[in-house]
């Protein structure tokens, strides 16, 4: 089945299997899998969401005790391939390398970063693995561990002086690679300020972690989970950096021509999103999941909608400008607007996700006209009214030239309607309705 569809759901039925096994006292079939003890460590970890050194220990011990004649390479590689395991490696990662980070040039750690790698990279090549009947797991890139993690450890760094410039302090728990973020009163720097501390330290992605990033979904793993990170502190600054970055490169690992993303190939007659290859669409699976994760943690994060909205340009006119809507959203530097729109002309997840944070960006600015600033985020919009003409603009630009996916044209729907609910009567002629609307309106009735 993994075959024919290359679903990362395999990987999860396969865990639960196990799982159900244990719970239902099959010792028997347990007995004849040799891989249920290192499914049942997995699956124990991923229902905690948390990892650490003993654990990892402990799934080394397991690769120590296999004979190398009968290793099950493809029950493995699918044991591995389960998104859960990927993500929560991958945080792991970026606990350890936070770990090292201020005294890497001594650090003892990099060698903890070897099997946590070799997981995921072994759960990747599952597809690939089980259709050639391959007799070996994948080796992990030497320029991950040469020059990527090298690239992590300095924007991690960074990232740790700005957080203590700005009050935010991280604390660890028991090494799991999760951790929480603390705010230390009031911010002691501005909004805009929030957002230029990480873009002045002057770190930019070079051409070779670009290259590494392009090729490796491993790299783009551990990104995604310091990106989303990131958010938790309100460091729009180090989005800033990177979601350019990101935008450019999600068509090249996906295999698509680069000519979707242009203006001349969208419109009411290129609204399906464009075919990924069989072999590629654990990528695509992705980047969808960093995609919702990423609109779910700004919404969550009080405050990091209003940053990101009062980092729009404040002198576009939605009304008079001569090239329309589409020449006003086009317009827009943001980098998180941007990346959205990169992804929502290729992917349908991405075109859900921008009406998910415009319904957000509503009820905002719905509680800055009902209270008078953002309830409890020490934050206030700049400028009420550009926001709302941007909500009815990009709005109606989604609707136009996002992609769709005729299986998931109901949840679509149900998040416009869910925009629809949440604009206001003091918009006027910018609430988002059938009658303000009409390229939306086919997604509202």
């Amino acid at each position: 089945e993994l075959v024919k569809t290359n679903s990362p759901s395999l990987g999860v039925l396969r865990m639960d299997l196990v799982s159900a096994m244990y719970n239902n006292n099959a010792i028997d079939i347990i007995r004849d899998d040799i891989c249920s003890p290192v499914a049942r460590l997995l699956d124990l970890s991923v229902v905690k969401q948390a990892m650490d050194e003993t654990r990892v220990q402990e799934i080394q011990g397991y690769f120590d005790g296999i004979d190398s004649d009968v290793v099950p390479f493809s029950e493995i590689s699918l044991i591995f391939s389960s998104p859960y395991t990927r993500h929560l490696f991958a945080r792991y990662i970026l606990c350890t390398l936070e770990e090292i980070a201020p005294n890497a040039e001594v650090s003892t750690r990099y060698d903890d970063l070897s099997l946590p790698g070799a997981i995921i990279t072994i759960g990747l090549s599952a597809f690939a693995t089980i259709k050639d009947d391959l007799q070996k797991f994948p080796s992990l890139d030497r320029r991950i561990s040469r020059e990527f993690y090298q690239t992590m450890i300095e924007f991690i760094r960074a990232s740790q002086r700005r957080d203590q410039s700005v009050g935010v302090h991280d604390q660890h728990q028991s090494g799991n690679g999760r951790s929480r973020l603390h705010r230390a009163g009031s911010f002691s720097v501005s909004a805009a300020a929030l957002a230029s501390v990480s873009e002045e330290s002057g770190l930019c992605p070079m051409a070779g972690d670009i290259a590494i990033l392009s090729e490796l979904e491993l790299a783009r793993q551990v990104l995604y989970a310091y990106l989303l990170k990131r958010v938790a502190s309100l460091d729009l600054g180090m989005l800033n950096v990177w979601l350019p970055e990101l935008g450019r490169m999600v068509p090249v690992f996906l295999g698509i021509s680069r000519e979707i993303n242009s203006d001349a190939d969208t419109g009411s007659d290129s609204l399906s999103a464009p075919p990924v290859a069989l072999n590629l669409r654990v990528f695509a699976f992705e980047v969808d999941a960093f995609v919702q994760s990423l609109v779910t943690h700004v919404i969550e994060t009080k405050g990091m909608a209003t940053v990101i909205l009062n980092s729009l340009p404040s002198d576009i006119d939605f009304d008079s400008d001569s090239d329309g809507k589409q020449g006003c959203i086009n317009k827009i530097q943001t980098p998180l607007v941007q990346f959205l729109n990169q992804l929502a002309r290729i992917r349908h997840c991405a075109h859900e996700q921008v009406i998910r944070f415009l319904a957000h960006c509503t009820a905002v600015v719905a509680a800055e006209f009902s209270l008078g600033s953002g309830p409890g985020t020490g934050f206030a919009l700049a400028n009420k009214e550009s926001v709302i003409c941007f909500i009815h603009a990009y709005t109606e630009y989604a609707a136009a030239h996002f992609v769709v996916d005729p299986p998931y044209i109901n949840s679509l729907k149900h998040h416009y309607r869910e925009l629809s609910q949440a604009s206001f009567e003091q918009a006027f002629k910018y609430r988002v309705c059938q009658t303000n609307c009409p390229n939306a309106s086919q997604f509202l009735k």
